[in-house]
């Protein structure tokens, strides 16, 4: 098994941060409450008083948050700051 084939086998279904920092996140689904997250790839985000450096994702929604760049094909954004949007 290749080490590509090995990483798609143990992607996480869920990632819950609650007040956390984090370089990256690669999930299914990825929920974020007042954090601070470099990279997230994911097919869903949900994120709260939250920063993202940069999301790629299939749905995006967001309250009262920061995102640098993301790329989604639906995004439902309320009280957000968003540097870029690719979609």
């Amino acid at each position: 098994m290749s080490a590509s084939e090995q990483d798609q086998l143990e992607l996480p279904q869920v990632v819950n941060l609650s007040n956390a920092q984090i370089e990256q996140v690669n999930a299914e689904l990825v929920r974020a409450s007042q954090s601070g997250i470099g990279k997230v790839h994911s097919e869903e985000v949900d994120v709260t008083q939250s920063v993202l450096g940069a999301a790629t994702t299939i749905r995006l929604s967001g309250r009262r948050m920061v995102i640098g760049a993301v790329q989604a094909e639906h995004a439902d954004l309320n009280s957000a700051l968003v540097g870029g949007v690719r979609s």
